[in-house]
């Protein structure tokens, strides 16, 4: 059914209170086995389960840091938000830009924790933006991360006149 008119055909029905408090219930009690969403020319699109699944973090956006040193928000990596099993991914790539350019150059280390409740420090992916450019990416990153793997940033460097730093991870699962 096209998705305008089950919608207005769903406010035609009379809603029930209760109606909410069930469908809440049906959802954490039976997993769906497939996600749908609105394709092209808003036809509904089925995307099975069992497809790999991506995830793009956003460790700095809009941000530009005062000091080196490590950022002190940490994002821990999730569990499968289907079935809440442990995850493995492969980055697909680190981007680290900048909307003003430096005279200088800017540099920053994306690091891992592994399980650990205190963040132990090892280096992901080290990127360099040069004076005069606007964007530094990296693809070739053999590690592998987990769920509850803890990402940050930690900048060595601050170009002069660099302004409005974004650091964004992509990650595929395995």
């Amino acid at each position: 059914m096209n998705p305008v008119l089950r919608a207005k055909s769903e406010k035609r029905q009379r809603h029930q209170p209760q109606d909410d408090w069930r469908r809440a219930q049906d959802l954490r009690v039976v997993p769906t086995p497939a996600v749908e969403q609105h394709g092209a020319a808003g036809k509904l699109v089925t995307i099975p389960e069992d497809r790999p699944r991506g995830l793009v973090i956003c460790l700095m956006s809009g941000f530009t840091p005062g000091l080196t040193g490590a950022d002190p928000v940490v994002i821990a990596l999730p569990r499968n938000p289907v079935t809440g099993d442990r995850m493995i991914f492969r980055v697909q790539q680190i981007r680290f830009r900048m909307e003003t350019t430096g005279s200088t150059s800017s540099r920053i280390l994306v690091e891992i924790s592994q399980g650990s409740a205190k963040f132990e420090a090892r280096t992901l992916a080290g990127l360099e933006v040069l004076a005069n450019e606007y964007e530094e990416t990296v693809t070739q990153v053999a590690q592998r991360l987990k769920t509850n793997d803890l990402l940050r940033v930690n900048v060595v460097k601050i170009g002069t006149s660099s302004a409005t730093w974004s650091v964004l991870v992509e990650l595929g699962e395995v």
